[in-house]
């Protein structure tokens, strides 16, 4: 009986973490108007290309996809190099550590 519990809970777990709510009204207009543009995310791993934050940022690109988000990862050793392309304008966005940010 036990075992039947926890199967559920787990279960319940986790598909609650994928059911996201629908987007609000600005968020529809935000996505909307990045319809046909790429966003270029720089990403620092330690590892590389092969690294867990950038594995974990293409399992989020490949979401992004189904509402209609295309986007470009940019894998960095560096992370001072990260930083510095993101504030020279060759990144929308970064996953860089609290110490660049």
């Amino acid at each position: 009986m036990i075992r039947k519990i926890t199967a559920v809970l787990a279960l319940a777990v986790a598909t609650s973490a994928y059911a996201l709510p629908p987007p609000t009204d600005e968020q529809a207009l935000a996505l909307k108007a990045m319809k046909d543009r790429v966003v270029t995310i720089c990403i620092f791993d330690p590892v590389g290309a092969n690294g867990p934050a950038v594995g974990y940022a293409k399992d989020y690109m490949l979401e992004a996809k189904k509402w209609g988000i295309n986007a470009d990862i940019k894998a960095y050793t560096d992370e001072r190099v990260a930083a510095e392309d993101l504030k020279a304008g060759q990144c929308d966005a970064a996953a860089v550590t609290t110490l660049r940010a």
